[in-house]
């Protein structure tokens, strides 16, 4: 496939052109013809789905086959899951626990949105792997409402501080892990490894192999809060990590649940 967009182009304007362009409705056609006109039974609502491909095509760098073989095992595990049905009302209180949050205006330096992980915020007793993953879904597709964010990709911030051996469980990781690296059309620009502990380094010769070696490539250990600073400015960084941008986590959940509500309406 010729048609794939140079990886080194990161920020927004360099993705514009890409965006709504002859090479995405090229790509769409290409990746069309590669799916069939009859879609496997019980996959049918998402196949002729062009927002849905087009999120495939845009995290797989417009690679048609790469597209291809996203889309298939996406649309599989929604089907599997129901995970399009989630709502911010029926997810209030793990949404509130703050397991997962992207503060607006949190970005790296290139433009791209900061997606923060908290898992010792985890209540391993209460929520199963699917479920977790579920959430961590509904929250990255509410970042791929945008299009250049389908295509730059995110950064993400992974906080371990405070996980311990009680949030140690090799199937459930296996699980979230298989999920949003394997399955998710997300695009993974940096993975920044904060305050980390002995259960990752512990868990993640365990895990490696079900990561990709381009994912596992972006994984950066940050050792200081002051080292975020070399990925993210300041005044684009949460105050819990040495930055200016306040953010009221609490006041987005209710936000989104109204707003949800007003279109259900």
């Amino acid at each position: 496939d010729n048609h794939v967009i140079d990886e080194t182009k990161k920020t927004c304007v360099d993705l514009r052109p890409f965006l709504n362009s002859p090479l995405e409705s090229d790509s769409l056609q290409k990746v069309r013809q590669l799916l069939g006109a009859v879609p496997p039974q019980g996959l049918e609502s998402f196949w002729f789905d062009q927002g849905l491909l087009l999120k495939c095509i845009r995290a797989s760098a417009y690679d048609s086959a790469r597209a291809h073989e996203v889309f298939k095992n996406y649309a599989t595990w929604l089907k599997a899951t129901g995970a399009l049905t989630l709502t911010a009302e029926g997810l209030k209180q793990p949404l509130e626990d703050g397991i997962f949050r992207a503060p607006p205006g949190s970005l790296d330096k290139e433009g791209r949105q900061v997606f923060y992980l908290r898992i010792a915020k985890l209540d391993m007793k209460k929520y199963a792997a699917d479920e977790v993953a579920r959430l961590m879904h509904y929250m990255l597709m509410i970042q791929l409402e945008r299009p250049e964010v389908q295509a730059q990709g995110l950064t993400f911030l992974d906080d371990q501080k405070g996980i311990g051996m009680r949030h140690f469980d090799l199937k459930f990781a296996k699980t979230v892990v298989k999920a949003v690296l394997n399955t998710f059309p997300i695009r993974f620009a940096n993975l920044l490894l904060v305050n980390s502990t002995f259960v990752f380094k512990m868990a993640f010769p365990l895990l490696s192999h079900l990561i990709k070696p381009k994912i596992r490539s972006r994984f950066r250990v940050v050792s200081t809060h002051k080292k975020i600073l070399d990925y993210i400015s300041p005044e684009n960084l949460l105050v819990e990590y040495g930055g200016t941008l306040k953010y009221d986590h609490a006041k987005w959940v209710s936000q989104r649940i109204a707003l949800e509500a007003s279109i259900q309406k």
